[in-house]
């Protein structure tokens, strides 16, 4: 009796518990946006990226690799859209400024 309800209990924290921590230090509008962000997206190996970009950090929105042609949003820490990166078109450019000089600082949640 004593062994099942343990195996019930951590069966209940495996499969019940959502991954939607982000880092240490995320802005409180990437953090909240993360739950919407997962359920719209089509792959599984999406991920938020943290970057220092035009004296400022910047959140990519990755949508992951299972499918052509897909953007990837940038904002600010304010969750304000600077942009989208890839795409049909490959697009690079932010605010003017092609992302390449972008500097990766963290992951700061992936799924």
């Amino acid at each position: 009796m004593k062994s099942t309800s343990l195996t019930l209990l951590a069966m209940m924290i495996l499969f019940g518990c959502e991954k939607y921590n982000p880092a240490a230090n995320t802005p409180e509008c990437v953090a909240d946006s993360i739950k919407d962000f997962s359920k719209d997206a089509w792959c599984e190996d999406i991920k938020i990226e943290e970057y220092l970009f035009q004296g400022g950090y910047v959140y990519c929105y990755d949508p992951g690799t299972c499918g052509n042609d897909m953007d990837t949003k940038v904002v600010d820490a304010n969750c304000n859209v600077l942009g989208y990166l890839g795409g049909f078109s490959g697009n690079d450019i932010i605010n003017g400024e092609s992302f390449t000089s972008a500097q990766f600082i963290r992951t700061v949640w992936e799924q």
